[in-house]
């Protein structure tokens, strides 16, 4: 049954387009025109037809389904002047996120789904799409809702397969040369402040985040991963996006100012780390990244996070870093200008070191380590 499903899908790929016929997502042809990949005939019916039918398939037949679709995804049309290929009809991404556990369920969830990591081999074209997509957002219009929600499972697709880690054999699932990450990274930039696109915003942040987690567990290299610790260090820093950061490429103050928004706006330990790790190496490594103001907010959500308790020790340990790191700034703390955020930096430091003396000796000496550093700039 996947057989007679997967050729369907080859069909309405190599037919074209319809949701980008219908919204303004049109790539410029970079060469004279030689036919243009948004003269397709509407197809939504037909690719509704085909995710009713994966969602309906038992198991073994869901089983066989992503190396035909692979396979099925890699067809692009001929005689375009594109320096990438037309990015696939975002009904693909959806049928592919219908049959899909993008979440990562410990629990098998009812009806089954596929693992994220059947979908591993599409990530260059996954990527691929997602940076020429990405590019066109802010051209949607506002008010329209569904295509915008059409550009949603694609970026969910995406992050599903770099959340994987690795590739059998140890190399990276979510492998990024630096122009697609620059163009990533462009893309925040340009669909900040768009009210309507707040959703694919967020989404595209939570992204570059898993990445950046990604490459830093893998020593800093874009070829391998490994299980990397809530506290990479600065001989783990050369990835493609700490290096884009380094350069203040176009974005970088954009994701530094999110990434503050995200620690104070973390509903779990996991995600709170995930933001956590990458403020910790760009306060050691490119400070000035973060505005003033930032260091400051960044600042008092930390200390009111720890006054306020943290129960799992690894996001406890990963603020107290990051508190450390930024006692070492001026302008964050000691040369704010505010002596109230001195004084709880100091009193939240000395609660650290009562609540957990005997208990967590890394949350203990690193707050005496703020101690010192906050007795020897104030004196």
């Amino acid at each position: 049954m996947a057989h007679p499903l997967a050729a369907s899908v080859a069909d309405l790929l190599a037919a074209g387009s319809s949701v980008v016929s219908a919204d303004p997502l049109r790539l410029p042809l970079h060469h004279e025109s030689d036919g243009d990949w948004d003269d397709a005939v509407p197809l939504d019916g037909m690719w509704a037809e085909c995710i009713a039918t994966a969602g309906a398939l038992d198991p073994n037949n869901l089983a066989l389904l992503p190396p035909l679709l692979v396979s099925a995804g890699s067809i692009v049309p001929h005689g375009f002047g594109h320096h990438r290929p037309p990015p696939l009809d975002n009904h693909f991404y959806l049928l592919v996120s219908s049959v899909t556990d993008l979440g990562g369920n410990v629990v098998p969830p009812t009806p089954p789904l596929l693992p994220a990591r059947v979908w591993q081999p599409l990530w260059p074209r996954v990527l691929s799409d997602l940076v020429a997509r990405s590019a066109r957002w802010p051209l949607l219009a506002p008010d329209r809702d569904e295509p915008i929600d059409m550009e949603a499972p694609l970026v969910a697709v995406a992050e599903a397969i770099v959340r994987c880690g690795v590739w059998p054999g140890g190399v990276l699932a979510c492998p990024v040369d630096e122009p697609d990450m620059a163009a990533l990274l462009a893309a925040l930039h340009a669909s900040r402040g768009h009210r309507h696109l707040e959703q694919l915003h967020d989404a595209l942040m939570r992204l570059l985040l898993y990445i950046s987690d990604a490459h830093l567990s893998s020593g800093g290299t874009n070829n391998r991963s490994g299980v990397g610790s809530s506290t990479p260090t600065t001989s783990s820093t050369n990835t493609v996006l700490l290096q884009l950061l380094s350069r203040s490429a176009p974005g970088s103050h954009v994701f530094a100012e999110n990434l503050v928004y995200l620690i104070n706006r973390s509903d779990t330990p996991a995600d709170l780390v995930l933001a956590l790790k990458p403020s910790y190496v760009l306060l050691i490594t490119h400070p000035d990244l973060f505005f003033t103001n930032d260091l400051r907010v960044l600042a008092d959500v930390v200390v009111r996070r720890l006054r306020n308790g943290v129960a799992h020790a690894v996001a406890r340990n990963a603020l107290v870093r990051v508190l450390d790191r930024l006692v070492e700034i001026p302008a964050a703390i000691v040369g704010g200008g505010d002596a109230s955020m001195v004084v709880a930096t100091r009193e939240t430091a000395e609660g650290l070191v009562r609540v957990f003396e005997g208990v967590d000796p890394t949350t203990v000496r690193i707050a005496r380590r703020i101690l010192g550093t906050l007795a020897s700039l104030s004196s």
